[in-house]
């Protein structure tokens, strides 16, 4: 009996690990989402994103895009502000977050 006991602790552990790693493997860091946006147009990031929550032109030509997110449980919720900075020609050079988790769905 003891035997089966430790088999049957045995197969729930690998199916803890396997559903780990599935859920691991689907899942991406914000910080990789926000820097794979370095480097192209404002165009395609408004297209992809939507329009921003709020926008500020800068002195130097150059603007500030944020996006707001709410999530988390109703009585725990955050908000989650996702900056890009766009050049004076229309380029993603700089990115910021805050109050996000850390990994995202892929998409």
């Amino acid at each position: 009996m003891k035997t089966r006991s430790r088999l049957v602790s045995k197969a729930r552990s690998i199916a803890v690990l396997i559903a780990l790693a599935v859920s691991a493997s689907s899942c991406i860091t914000t910080s990789t989402v926000m820097r794979s946006w370095v480097g192209k147009s404002e165009t395609e990031l408004l297209t992809e994103w939507g329009a921003p929550y709020a926008s500020k032109k800068l002195n130097d030509g150059r603007t500030v895009h944020t996006w707001r997110t709410i999530w988390g449980k109703r009585e725990n919720f955050r908000t989650c502000l996702q900056n890009f900075t766009i050049s004076a020609d229309g380029e993603v050079e700089k990115w910021s977050y805050k109050g996000c988790a850390r990994l995202q769905m892929k998409q």
